[in-house]
């Protein structure tokens, strides 16, 4: 039993790390933020192929329920970079009834030179996820949250 558990391990460890591109030579940062609105949560973790010093900015608009006047951001570990996060509520308003809402991010990374950019959404509240782009170029996704 004991063989099996260190043999799924292994499985798991090395599907996680191919999972994450890397480039050698390349240094990766990250910033963290973590929402919360309508008594849900997610976090929203953007990984940049650049060092930390040449990362101008990130931005993360968040569109919301209309309804969804709780709406606050913080950074769980704290800001390492330079980012903000806004949310702009003119989503469809969330009627209480229904087992999720949907929420639209969009993520801005802008740095001294084109880099690779990874977002990821977690959390028991959302469907892991992950979406790759460009320092540069707005990252848009859709997410159902589920509501709590």
């Amino acid at each position: 039993m004991r063989r099996l558990f260190m043999a799924l391990s292994m499985v798991l460890a090395l599907g996680l790390a191919q999972a994450i591109p890397a480039a050698a030579g390349n240094e990766w940062c990250s910033q963290d933020p973590v929402v919360q609105l309508l008594g849900s949560q997610f976090h929203v973790t953007t990984r940049v192929a650049a060092p930390a010093s040449s990362v101008d900015s990130i931005s993360y608009v968040v569109e919301v329920p209309a309804n969804a006047t709780d709406a606050v951001a913080h950074f769980s570990q704290g800001k390492r970079l330079p980012s903000t996060v806004s949310f702009e509520y003119t989503g469809a308003a969330y009627d209480g009834t229904s087992a999720t809402f949907s929420v639209r991010v969009r993520v801005l990374v802008t740095a001294a030179a084109e880099a690779d950019v990874l977002v990821e959404v977690s959390g028991r509240s959302v469907s892991r996820d992950t979406v790759p782009g460009q320092t540069g170029e707005s990252i848009s996704f859709e997410l159902d949250v589920a509501a709590k």
